[in-house]
This record gives structure tokens, sequence and C-alpha cells, in this order.
């Protein structure tokens, strides 16, 4: 299978369409700055189901209650990327 690429540039000016034909044609896309490959854009693993992203997000919701109680103040998206980020972690 040939790798799809595209520079830094290309990316930022076409992320949405580039987002969604690896989203549709599940290969990913390697970006390259300064001529070397840099970022890898990848669809989701299919095993990730809706179910899983219903767990994930009752996980954030429960962390972000436990962290307002104990002070600590983490909204958002920062707070859904920290529970993915703990997820990958965790599991690689």
């Amino acid at each position: 299978m040939t790798a799809l690429t595209a520079t830094v540039a290309e990316a930022r000016n076409n992320f949405s369409r580039i987002a969604e034909q690896v989203n549709r044609s599940g290969h990913e896309v390697i970006v390259f700055r300064h001529s070397k490959p840099w970022v890898k854009i990848s669809p989701v693993n299919a095993g990730e189901s809706e179910a899983e992203f219903e767990d994930v997000m009752d996980a954030v919701i429960a962390r972000g209650l436990a962290d307002y109680e104990a002070g600590n103040y983490v909204v958002g998206a920062d707070a859904a990327r920290a529970e993915v980020e703990r997820r990958v972690r965790a599991r690689g």
C-alpha cells in the first residue's frame, strides 16, 4: 500500500479535507516537515466503538467532578484530552 503524504502547509490548509479522507479510507497520512516525516494523521481504531466513547466520556465526567471537588479545575476539551492521553499511555 502506498502511503499518503502531505506537507505541513498542505495539512494546515486542508486539514478538514485530509481528516475526512483518512476517516473514509482508513489510510494514514504522513505529514512531512522540512522533507522529513513529522506526524501521522490516522483514523481511530476500528475497535473503538460508541460504547468505548461513552465509557471515555463517563470517565471524563467522573474525573472532572473529582478534580473540581479537590479544587483542580480542568475543563472542556482539556479534560477529555487528558483522559484519552491517560488511556493511550495505559495501553502502550
